[in-house]
């Protein structure tokens, strides 16, 4: 965060978002902190204006009013926001069923609605500057279930994301142009430094990494090797012999990995296709600054089916995500650069 300048922090006039602007400001951010009590935000703008030699703007806003929330964002207009912690928020105890309606629509207005409308509004600007950071404050109500904090805990579910099978990597959802657009799991297992930039053009784990995000964007097992190659799986090769891990994807990757052309790489998929019974063998593999797409299936062909739209750069799906989308042929290939299909080939 060395060059962040600006931070918004929603609900930041008590608890842990107050604890949010002092500790960002001790860390020399300018800070812009949300509340609904007036009083309490100007004696932490007092604080802040005493201890840190950094600048602090509050604004009164009720997060479960939409139209208070575009005006919020039209009042901070002018700032470059590096930084949104999305910390409001609150919860009703009480029998689902005995709760007053209107009470929980405010909670989801306040706990996911403005969340998600802040969060798409400064991630355009973000992206566009190749910089920037989204903070979700949660609850551990999200992954348990709490007797009479039902509807609370649900709206915190819709915060997190639902924990899938495979929830142990992490992911990118689209490229467009310079924009890296990703999502990362809460249980990530690769460092991202590790990954270079290239790699992270279509590389997805699991088929749903959590419920909050598009439904069936590619998503899959990434592996790296020590030449840059990145390379993810969807589907299950039985019997094939385990490499150093027991993965089926890291087996593959390693019996394809290294080739001189694409009609050696389509030489090795065939030889791992005839040998082992199989699935799905759809992957996607980063080799220098190309993307290659093998779309490979020996049953259920609704599900193992690749759509891709090539209309704006290049993305790759497991469902035609818009009207752009177009099947991909079972046992196709297709080299990608520049977000441009350069090449298909039959396996």
């Amino acid at each position: 965060m060395k060059d962040f300048k600006w931070a918004i922090v929603t609900g930041g006039s008590s608890g842990i978002g107050r604890e949010f602007v002092l500790e960002l400001s001790r860390k020399g951010l300018n800070v812009i902190a949300t509340g609904r009590n007036e009083e309490r935000l100007k004696q932490l703008a007092d604080e802040v204006k005493e201890e840190f030699k950094t600048e602090i703007h509050t604004f009164v806003v009720d997060l479960s009013s939409p139209q208070e929330v575009e005006r919020f964002i039209d009042e901070v207009s002018n700032f470059e926001i590096d930084l949104l912690v999305n910390n409001a928020g609150f919860g009703l105890y009480g029998e689902f069923v005995k709760l007053d309606l209107k009470e929980m629509e405010s909670m989801i207005e306040v706990n996911v609605k403005a969340l998600t409308v802040l969060s798409h509004h400064f991630a355009k600007q973000m992206v566009q500057r190749r910089r920037g950071g989204i903070i979700n404050v949660s609850s551990i109500a999200g992954y348990m279930p709490l007797a009479y904090f039902n509807a609370y805990g649900a709206t915190k579910m819709a915060k997190m994301g639902k924990n899938a099978p495979h929830n142990h990597g992490w992911g990118i959802y689209a490229l467009f142009d310079d924009a890296v657009i990703y999502y990362r799991s809460p249980k990530s297992v690769y460092e991202e430094e590790l990954i270079p930039l290239k790699a992270r053009v279509g590389i997805l784990h699991a088929r749903k990494a959590s419920e909050h995000l598009p439904v069936s964007f590619i998503q899959l097992h990434p592996f790296i090797d020590n030449h840059g190659k990145a390379f993810c799986h969807n589907g299950t090769i039985y019997d094939i012999p385990f490499v150093s891990i027991e993965s089926d994807t890291f087996s593959y990757f390693v019996k394809i990995k290294d080739f001189s052309s694409y009609e050696e790489l389509a030489e090795r998929i065939r030889n791992v296709a005839e040998g082992y019974r199989h699935t799905g063998m759809n992957f996607l593999m980063v080799n220098d600054d190309e993307l290659i797409v093998y779309c490979g299936y020996s049953q259920n062909e609704d599900y193992y089916t690749l759509w891709y739209d090539d209309s704006l750069g290049f993305v790759v799906a497991s469902e035609p995500m818009n009207d752009n989308f177009k099947p991909m042929e079972n046992k196709t290939m297709l080299v990608v650069k520049d977000g441009r299909i350069e090449k298909v080939l039959r396996v």
